[in-house]
C-alpha cells in the first residue's frame, strides 16, 4: 500500500479491524495516510474512540448512499415493483419469505 493511500469504508464496519487501523493511522511514516469511515464495527462509534480526534480520519454519519440520484432510483424501483404487484407479475429482487418477520401472507387470494 502506498503511504499516500486512504482507506474508505462505506460497506460494513466489520470489514476493517478498527484497532489495527487506529494503530496504523497513528504511525505517520507508514500507510495508510488516512481513512474515511461511514461505518463502524459497533455503531455508533464509541465517543471515546481515538478515531474521532485523528486529523487524518473523516467520519460520516452512515448515510453515504443518500444522494438525490439514489432517492430517484429507489423511488423508481419501488414504483416499478408496485406496478408489477398490481399486474400480478413477479417483483424485482423480492425479500425471501424466510426473512420476513413477522411472516405476512404474500398472496392473500
Amino acid at each position: 500500500m502506498k503511504p499516500s493511500a486512504w482507506i474508505i469504508n462505506v460497506a460494513r464496519g466489520a470489514v476493517i479491524d478498527e484497532i489495527a487501523l487506529t494503530t496504523a493511522l497513528q504511525i505517520e511514516s507508514a500507510p495508510p495516510a488516512g481513512a474515511v469511515l461511514d461505518v463502524a464495527a459497533v455503531e455508533p462509534l464509541a465517543h471515546d474512540s481515538p478515531l474521532w480526534s485523528m486529523q487524518n480520519v473523516v467520519i460520516t454519519p452512515h448515510d453515504s448512499w443518500m444522494t438525490q440520484r439514489a432517492a430517484k432510483d429507489n423511488t423508481a424501483y419501488f414504483v416499478d415493483n408496485l406496478r408489477r404487484l398490481q399486474r400480478g407479475e413477479a417483483l424485482r429482487e423480492p425479500v425471501p419469505a424466510e426473512y420476513i418477520d413477522p411472516v405476512i401472507e404474500l398472496n392473500p387470494h
